[in-house]
């Protein structure tokens, strides 16, 4: 499955082989006419719609941890009981909260 990047750069190079001007893909997709600029250059340059590779330190961790560590951020984000605010806090019950100001 492609990410929404990879589709939108796509979707502008398409656009530009429509003969469309950096201006009207800017405005039909949302995007800042740089964007749009820099990725019809890369692509006319490369051939190449990918992510360059990064520069820094790679993760010490293995890819069975970051997905076990993805898993459970997922599985505490999209728990219906772990969201909002519960008025248990103390400072929920503190009489020098002036509500409504």
């Amino acid at each position: 499955m492609k990410s929404a990047k990879q589709k939108e750069r796509e979707l502008i190079i398409k656009l530009g082989n429509e003969k469309k001007t950096v201006r009207e893909i800017a405005s039909i997709l949302g995007i800042s006419k740089s964007k749009a600029s820099f990725w019809i250059n890369r692509y006319n340059n490369t051939k190449n719609l990918a992510d360059r590779p990064r520069s820094g330190r790679p993760t010490p961790l293995a890819r069975e941890e970051l997905d076990s560590i993805t898993k459970l951020i997922k599985l505490r984000v999209l728990e219906p009981k772990r969201a909002g605010v519960s008025s248990n806090h103390q400072w929920a019950r503190s009489p020098h909260v002036a509500w409504g100001r």
